[in-house]
């Protein structure tokens, strides 16, 4: 995985895990890699990360959404399928326990 040089990359949920890992191969290639924190299901400190990358780097050009949130409750759940989880992911189907 290599970002061009002179883009920039904003990896979501890279702490800890496969935000992580795909932090880590971004950077690997000759660029630079900064940490920022910010718990991006609040709306306030998602501007303001977004804001601090841009003000540092410029546009972000690389956008990867490997944030989660909160851990939900596993819930037994027949396989979505792809139309199905675009519209999880839209919000069109009910959050776990509903």
């Amino acid at each position: 995985m290599r970002v061009a040089h002179g883009r920039a990359a904003l990896v979501m949920g890279s702490s800890r895990g496969l935000g992580a890992v795909i932090a880590r191969r971004l950077a690997r290639g000759g660029g630079t890699a900064e940490a920022f924190g910010a718990a991006v299901t609040h709306e306030q400190q998602a501007a303001e990360l977004v804001a601090a990358i841009t003000g540092r780097f410029g546009p972000v050009d690389v956008l990867v959404l490997n944030a989660t949130g909160p851990r939900q409750p596993e819930v037994n759940r027949p396989p979505l399928g792809w139309d199905g989880g675009v519209q999880h992911a839209h919000g069109g189907i009910g959050k776990a326990g509903d």
